[in-house]
């Protein structure tokens, strides 16, 4: 893994080493599960991150993970449950199916990578699934019941402001990218 800090205006230099390690310890953890080839990691400052944790990954293509952090946000350097190496993991993943079978290009592809990449992290770091990674235990029923188009009831309509999680309910992976159902 090779990391390269777009840094021109200094905004990483505080963190640049805390990032080397911890970004370090996620390759490391992950490579003993999984093949991993050479990856570019792009890292940035900005402020377009996940809301809760200061970061966001990005895996567009083999290779190459584009990471966002917020060198002033509480989260990232607070880093609970080592959320930015488990962001790296899920990437990691990505990375590793470029290389095989690829990503995907419809929806269930979507799915099934993002799915195996969610479990890949909660697999190296022994954690819990992400919160738009699960579902109310009460959605479970209706989904494995079938009711509703495809095991989907009006009421977890994405767009009717009644979703499963309300906070990301304009992302697509509180609906379709469950990976276990768990008490809120």
């Amino acid at each position: 893994m090779t990391l390269h800090f777009i840094n021109a205006r200094h905004q990483l230099s505080g963190i640049k080493d805390w990032l080397t390690d911890s970004l370090g310890t996620a390759f490391a953890a992950s490579a003993a599960l999984l093949p991993l080839g050479d990856t570019d990691v792009i890292i940035t400052g900005g402020n377009r991150v996940i809301p809760e944790k200061g970061h966001l990954g990005y895996a567009p293509e083999k290779g190459v993970i584009y990471v966002t952090v917020d060198p002033d946000h509480a989260s990232l350097r607070a880093n609970p449950d080592q959320s930015l190496e488990r962001m790296l993991a899920h990437e990691l993943h990505h990375c590793s199916r470029w290389d095989g079978p690829g990503y995907g290009t419809t929806l269930g592809e979507t799915l099934i990578s993002e799915g195996l990449a969610g479990h890949f992290a909660q697999e190296v770091f022994n954690w819990q699934p992400e919160p738009w990674e699960s579902v109310e235990p009460r959605f479970c029923g209706h989904m494995s019941q079938g009711h509703g188009r495809n095991g989907i009831t009006p009421d977890m309509d994405m767009k009717s402001g009644s979703s499963v999680q309300p906070r990301y309910r304009d992302g697509w992976a509180t609906l379709w990218g469950i990976s276990s159902c768990r008490a809120t």
